[in-house]
């Protein structure tokens, strides 16, 4: 999918959500918050062509990354602030290369309330909800190209001055009241870049994706607003 399929589907749901919240006439009220959360970025480029599989169409190396987040609820709507810090790498051993990247993003993402859109059985209570989102990161990065033993540096990208890529993301996600003020999310986001050399290779003009998949806790700064007769404890037993 690129990119303008991935906007135009992002600006379709949008209209498609604001119409039928308008009808419902939506409290736009919702409690700011902060969190963090950790997980794996899981990088798509050249070097994963030696490992296209039905069953693996990624890279089978994953490197830690963590995020810190603030946010604002708005009714059915969550505007989110975010840095992602982490790393990509893959190996292809035919070609004796390897390739390690450090990059960090900063990036605002739209979330919508899946429950509310679909109006999902008790689609007002705020316990937990399912989500889409989808938004626009800038990218700062360092790629360095060598071979398996990196005892050769091939190529490199960003070291001296550090490299600039914007991207597109989109995903989805669960988020889980756990106890009052606190939430637990499980989310996955596929962050489209506009550049080719987040492995310092430049190859047959496919720009370069990773994956982002994680979990992780916020808290609201605000109180969220009470439905009748909800209990104030733990509510893995509302499912």
């Amino acid at each position: 999918m690129n990119k303008l399929t991935s906007s135009i589907l992002i600006l379709l749901l949008l209209f498609v959500f604001s119409a039928n919240i308008q009808a419902q006439g939506v409290n736009w009220s919702g409690p700011f918050s902060f969190g963090m959360s950790t997980g794996v970025a899981v990088y798509k480029g050249d070097l994963t062509d030696v490992n296209k599989s039905p069953w693996l169409p990624y890279s089978k190396d994953a490197n830690l990354a963590v995020a810190g987040f603030f946010a604002k609820d708005m009714g059915p709507i969550s505007l989110r602030f975010q840095m992602n810090l982490g790393g990509l790498k893959a190996y292809d051993f035919r070609a004796n290369q390897r390739f390690s990247n450090n990059f960090y993003e900063y990036n605002g993402t739209v979330a919508i309330n899946i429950n509310q859109l679909l109006k999902l059985s008790n689609y007002q209570y705020q316990g937990f909800n399912f989500y889409i989102l989808g938004g626009y990161g800038m990218l700062r990065y360092s790629s360095f190209l060598t071979d398996l033993s990196q005892a050769s540096l091939l190529e490199e990208v960003g070291y001296a001055k550090i490299a600039k890529a914007s991207s597109i993301i989109a995903g989805g996600g669960v988020k889980i009241n756990i106890v009052d003020k606190i939430n637990f999310m499980a989310e996955f986001t596929v962050h489209l870049s506009n550049a080719d050399d987040l492995d310092a290779v430049i190859k047959n003009g496919d720009n370069d994706s990773f994956q982002y998949i994680s979990l992780g806790l916020s808290y609201d700064l605000t109180a969220r607003a009470r439905v009748r007769g909800s209990r104030r404890t733990l509510r893995w037993g509302n499912f």
